[in-house]
């Protein structure tokens, strides 16, 4: 009853206020999906392996992906995001998906990726999808663990404020990446002050069944 007339309890305005102010968030999180890599998930979708979601956050991007078939590995270092996507993802994408279309299944995992303890095997994933999230030193973890002719979508930040020191050089990762994959779309976007060489990123490729020099 303590709760009750504090504004606290469950039937409470207030509480009640509080979970729909914490619903409307989480699913504003969760509509937010890059409008580059949904235009490719029909490539993604043509497989029957998962793809993985590397440094997911909320799950914005899965969730995206999920709704149009693709079941997704959702990893993350933050427990916090991952409890929201396991709180309201599956839920979500129950909710939108459309009648008599298949959608996928989320599967959060809570990990720090980094080469020295990848946790995946080698061609366990049909896609990897790394948003907001772009490490050269995971490049090889992803051509290891991506079938061939599997999908590799990469999008960095853009350059707001200083995020332009942690940018790539331009034409950085096309030199990295064009020996392992078919690079479909490449976009890149100058960002930093004049003269610092640095851009934003935004790419689909493929990876070549026969990649050159190995």
């Amino acid at each position: 009853m303590k709760s009750i007339q504090n504004g606290e309890g469950f039937g409470s305005t207030r509480g009640l206020g509080t979970r729909l102010v914490r619903m409307r968030s989480a699913a504003q999180q969760l509509e937010a999906a890059s409008k580059t890599l949904i235009s490719f998930a029909t490539e993604m979708a043509s497989f029957e392996l998962p793809v993985l979601d590397a440094g997911c956050g909320f799950g914005r991007n899965a969730v995206a992906l999920a709704l149009r078939g693709i079941s997704v590995v959702c990893a993350d270092r933050r427990q916090e995001c991952l409890n929201t996507l396991i709180r309201f993802g599956s839920k979500y994408v129950a909710e939108q998906g459309q009648p008599d279309c298949r959608v996928g299944k989320l599967y959060p995992m809570l990990v720090n990726l980094h080469p020295a303890t990848w946790p995946f095997r080698e061609n366990c994933f049909a896609g990897i999808v790394c948003v907001h999230f772009v490490s050269v030193d995971l490049f090889e973890m992803f051509r290891s663990s991506l079938i061939s002719g599997g999908y590799l979508y990469l999008e960095t930040f853009g350059g707001q404020g200083k995020n332009y020191v942690d940018l790539p050089q331009a034409g950085q990762f096309h030199d990295l990446l064009s020996k392992d994959y078919q690079l479909q779309f490449y976009r890149e976007k100058k960002v930093g002050p004049i003269g610092y060489d640095a851009v934003s990123v935004r790419l689909f490729a493929r990876k070549c069944h026969n990649p050159v020099g190995r």
